[in-house]
C-alpha cells in the first residue's frame, strides 16, 4: 500500500510504499515493516512474516560487522601493552577467542540465552542447541544469533587481556619485587592503533544495541552515537589532564585507558543520557580508569592491560550512572516509567542497578572459577611455567622468536629443552637461514685466509655452484628421504681450495659422506641464528 499523508492528516493510499510529507514540500520514503501507526512506512509483502523487519535487520547486521572489528582492536591494544616476546601470542589468542567462542556459542550459548523449550526458566533458556533455522524463521533467528555472537566473543577477549603473559591473576615473575610502577609497553604505537579501532567498533557496539531503526529506534541510535562520542571526549580530556598534572607529560597508558574507560562507562545508558550527562559520565569513567590502576597494582593484582579498572570498575560505574541520571523514557519505555535519583525518581532504580551488579559479579565469578578449575585439573595448566614466562609465549607456544626480546639470555640460563621439546633450532623472526649460512662461510674464509670480501664472496659463490650439483646428484641417488635428512648428510666441511683444484669431472663425481661435518652443520647454523638479541 502507498499512502500520501499530508499535514492536515489527510492521506491518499496507493500500493507498496508509504510516503510521508516532511514539511518542506518534498516527499521522503520511510520504512515501517510492521505497518503500525507511528512508524510511517510500509514495504512488506504478505509472505514476509519475520519478526525482525528488513530495515532493522540491515541495521543490526551492519553494526555486527563493525563490532567484529573490535577483535582486531583488542588484539592490537593488548599486544601493544605486553612485552614484545608475547605480542604474537596475544593476536593468536584473539583468533582462538573467535574460533572457540563462536563454536561454543553456536552449540550451547544461543540456546542458553534464547531457548524456549521445556526446561527453560528465568535463569537460563533451554533448546535451540546446535542452532539451525528453517526458511520461515531464519531471518529473525540468524540476525539475533550473529549479533549476540559478536558480543560473546568480544567479551571473552577482555578477560583474557587481563591475564595476558601469566594466564591467571597471580603476578608475573618478579613483577612487584622492586616497584609497583607500570611495566613499559611493548609497542605504544600498536596500543594506540588498537584504541582507535575499538573507538570505531564501540559506535557499532552501542548504536547496534537499539536493534533497529524502525519507528522511534532511529532516534535512539542517533542519540547513542552522539553520547558515545561525547563520553569518550570527556574521558580523554580527564585522562590527559590527570596525566599532565601527575607527570607533566601525557602518558600513553593514561590517555588510552581514560578513553576506553569512558566508552565502557557510557555503554549501559548510551541511549538514555543527555549530551551533558554523557560528558559527565565519560569524565568520571576516565578518572576511575586512570586513578584506580595504581591502586590495583598496590594490592598486587597484576593486570597488564588495565582491564580491572577499565572494564570492571568503569563497568560498575556505568550501571550505577543509570540509577543516578536517567529520566523516565516515554518513547519506548526502556526504564518502565522509572527515573534516576537525580531526576526525582528516588533510590529504586539505583538500587536495582546495584543489585544487578552484585548478581552479575557473583554469577560470572562463580562460573568462571569452576570452569577454570576444571580446565586446570583435567586438561592443561592455566598458569604459564617459569620457563615459558621467561622465554615468552611467542617462542614457547608458536616457535616464533624476535630480536630484542632477551630470549637468547633466557635460554642460555634455562636451556632449550622444555616438556621434551627442543627449541634450539628456532630462527630469529625475519632472518633467512640460508643467508646466515653464507655469511658464516664468508667470516670463516676471511678469518682463515685474510682474503678480501670480494675474493671470499667469489669463492663462496663458486663453491655453492659446485656443491649444488653435488647435492642434486646425492638427492637423486638417495631416493625418497626427507629434505632435512639429506641436507644433514650432505653438509660437510669441504675445503674450498680442494674443490677449486678439482677438475670439473672430479668435482661432479666427488664422493659424499667421508669428510667430517661442516662448521655450518645444524649446530653451527643454530649458533649463527642465535646471535645477540
Amino acid at each position: 500500500m502507498t499512502v500520501f499523508k499530508f499535514m492536515n492528516n489527510t492521506s491518499i493510499s496507493f500500493n507498496e510504499t508509504h510516503y510521508e510529507y516532511n514539511g518542506t514540500w518534498s516527499w521522503l520514503p520511510h520504512l515501517n515493516l510492521t505497518g503500525n501507526r507511528g512508524g510511517g512506512v510500509i514495504h512488506q509483502t504478505p509472505q514476509d512474516s519475520s519478526k525482525v523487519p528488513l530495515d532493522d535487520a540491515a541495521w543490526v547486521l551492519t553494526a555486527t560487522f563493525i563490532i567484529f572489528t573490535m577483535q582486531s582492536g583488542f588484539g592490537l591494544l593488548e599486544g601493544g601493552c605486553v612485552s614484545i616476546k608475547n605480542e604474537t601470542n596475544i593476536m593468536v589468542k584473539n583468533v582462538v577467542d573467535v574460533v572457540l567462542g563462536g563454536i561454543t556459542y553456536w552449540m550451547f550459548g544461543y540456546g542458553l540465552s534464547f531457548g524456549t523449550a521445556r526446561g527453560s526458566n528465568p535463569l537460563f533458556g533451554w533448546g535451540s542447541f546446535f542452532l539451525n533455522a528453517d526458511e520461515d524463521t531464519m531471518g529473525d533467528v540468524y540476525t539475533t544469533f550473529f549479533f549476540q555472537l559478536s558480543f560473546a566473543t568480544t567479551a571473552t577477549t577482555v578477560v583474557s587481556g587481563a591475564i595476558a603473559e601469566s594466564i591467571n591473576f597471580s603476578p608475573r615473575l618478579g613483577r612487584y619485587d622492586h616497584s609497583d610502577a607500570p611495566l613499559p609497553m611493548g609497542s605504544p604505537t600498536t596500543a594506540i592503533l588498537g584504541m582507535f579501532m575499538l573507538w570505531w567498533g564501540w559506535l557499532g557496539f552501542n548504536c547496534g544495541s537499539t536493534f533497529g531503526i524502525r519507528g522511534h529506534k532511529w532516534k535512539y541510535a542517533a542519540r547513542t552515537a552522539v553520547t558515545t562520542i561525547q563520553a569518550s571526549i570527556g574521558g580523554g580530556l580527564m585522562g590527559m589532564s590527570i596525566s599532565w598534572f601527575k607527570n607533566r607529560q601525557l602518558e600513553i597508558g593514561d590517555v588510552v585507558n581514560s578513553i576506553l574507560g569512558a566508552l565502557v562507562s557510557i555503554t549501559a545508558g548510551c541511549a538514555l543520557f543527555t549530551t551533558f550527562e554523557a560528558l559527565l559520565v565519560g569524565m568520571v569513567g576516565g578518572a576511575i580508569a586512570v586513578l584506580t590502576m595504581p591502586l590495583v597494582d598496590k594490592i598486587h593484582v597484576d593486570d597488564p592491560v588495565g582491564a580491572t579498572s577499565v572494564h570492571g570498575l568503569c563497568g560498575i560505574w556505568a550501571m550505577l550512572a543509570i540509577g543516578l541520571f536517567v529520566k523516565a523514557d516515554t518513547l519506548l519505555g526502556m526504564t518502565h516509567g522509572r527515573s534516576g535519583l537525580f531526576r526525582g525518581g528516588g533510590f529504586y532504580l539505583l538500587g536495582i542497578q546495584a543489585l544487578a551488579c552484585v548478581v552479575v559479579m557473583l554469577w560470572s565469578t562463580s562460573v568462571t572459577f569452576i570452569l577454570l578449575k576444571l580446565i586446570d585439573k583435567l586438561m592443561v595448566p592455566i598458569r604459564m611455567s617459569e620457563w615459558e614466562e621467561l622465554v615468552g609465549a611467542d617462542f614457547a607456544e608458536h616457535g616464533f622468536r624476535r630480536r630484542g626480546a632477551g630470549i637468547t639470555r633466557a635460554t642460555s640460563v634455562l636451556g632449550f629443552q622444555h616438556h621434551g621439546h627442543d627449541y634450539s633450532t628456532i630462527p630469529v623472526q625475519g632472518d633467512n637461514p640460508c643467508h646466515v649460512s653464507v655469511l658464516q662461510r664468508l667470516e670463516d674464509l676471511q678469518s682463515r685466509r685474510g682474503s678480501t670480501l670480494s675474493g671470499a664472496l667469489a669463492q663462496v659463490t663458486r663453491l655453492h655452484a659446485v656443491t649444488r650439483k653435488i647435492k642434486d646428484r646425492f638427492v637423486r641417488k638417495q631416493g625418497a628421504k626427507t629434505e632435512d635428512s639429506l641436507t644433514a648428510n650432505f653438509i660437510q666441511d669441504t675445503d674450498e681450495n680442494a674443490v677449486e683444484s678439482l677438475p670439473s669431472s672430479a668435482r661432479s663425481n666427488r664422493r659424499i659422506g667421508t669428510a667430517r661435518t661442516s662448521p655450518m652443520s645444524a649446530g653451527a647454523a643454530r649458533r649463527a641464528w642465535f646471535v645477540d638479541d
